[in-house]
């Protein structure tokens, strides 16, 4: 629980409501700019990003590829698209 809140003495767990917040990181695509869902956490976004001809990605994968030329899944599926 973030903060404590008092309640009555013979409330019980069964009795508490937790409401999460909503994750919306989805912003307008600009140009040379990708967005991905993640698919193990939805409203999670990761953005691909294009500089010349070098591909960046914001997901974890992107930094732990040994081959940071062929990037992560994400960069990949962006180069089948631009057909590179």
């Amino acid at each position: 629980m973030p903060t404590w809140q008092k309640v009555h003495p013979e409330t019980t767990l069964n009795d508490i409501e937790v409401i999460r917040p909503v994750k919306k990181v989805e912003a307008p695509v600009e140009k040379n700019t990708w967005k991905f869902e993640s698919s193990s956490e939805k409203g999670l976004f990761y953005t691909v990003r294009q500089n010349g001809s070098k591909l960046t990605c914001t997901c974890s994968g992107f930094f732990r590829a040994k081959d940071r030329n062929k990037g992560c899944r994400h960069c990949q599926e962006v180069r089948k698209q631009l057909g590179a």
